[in-house]
């Protein structure tokens, strides 16, 4: 008689949200789960996961940064510094203006990708920078799918008020002024 094999789990969908962003000795990508986000990051021996489910998540918040114009003062100088050496030991114009090109080139595809920006997932327990996140346009094109998920997840959570501060406490009205000392019982005898 054959016995039946349990049948494994039901696979996950992910969907990805990022192209692979490269940093300095690891690349990191950005998903969306059924009920989580999930940031990989990964070297070439190791990878790491982080999972921030949509009804813990208290806040996205995106800080503009200065990636493109320091980009752009890289690969503008790093061209201009170029094109003048070639031009000083003494090569033709036409091989001078073929350096700057090549300097050229990723100075306008930093230009076209638009301003950078950092995104932080906060939840209740840390603040996550989420690194593939890295240029304006593609985070809030990425950060508008994902609110209605995190609303629809978060619908059922009740709000708790927050606590009061010193500022929005009550005010309390000030004791009544004593009246005179009740008179001691004289001790029975």
């Amino acid at each position: 008689m054959k016995t039946a094999r349990p049948s494994p789990p039901p696979r996950q969908r992910y969907r990805r949200l990022t192209r692979t962003k490269a940093g300095v000795g690891h690349y990191t990508h950005l998903w969306q789960g059924p009920d989580h986000l999930l940031l990989v990051t990964a070297t070439g021996w190791s990878e790491n996961y982080w999972r921030f489910y949509f009804r813990d998540i208290q806040g996205l918040y995106l800080q503009p940064d200065r990636r493109r114009m320091h980009w752009s003062v890289v690969w503008g100088g790093l061209g201009t510094l170029f094109t003048l050496f070639v031009l000083l030991v003494g090569e033709s114009l036409p091989a001078a203006l073929c350096a700057g090109v090549l300097f050229l080139i990723p100075f306008i595809w930093n230009l076209l990708l638009g301003p950078g920006c950092r995104v932080y997932v906060i939840t209740a327990v840390q603040t996550t920078r989420l690194e593939p996140l890295a240029r304006e346009r593609k985070a809030r094109r990425v950060l508008a799918e994902l609110r209605p998920v995190i609303q629809a997840a978060q619908k059922d959570l009740v709000r708790v008020p927050p606590l009061p501060t010193a500022g929005d406490a009550p005010e309390v009205a000030p004791p009544a002024a004593p009246g005179p000392a009740p008179h001691p019982t004289p001790p029975p005898a």
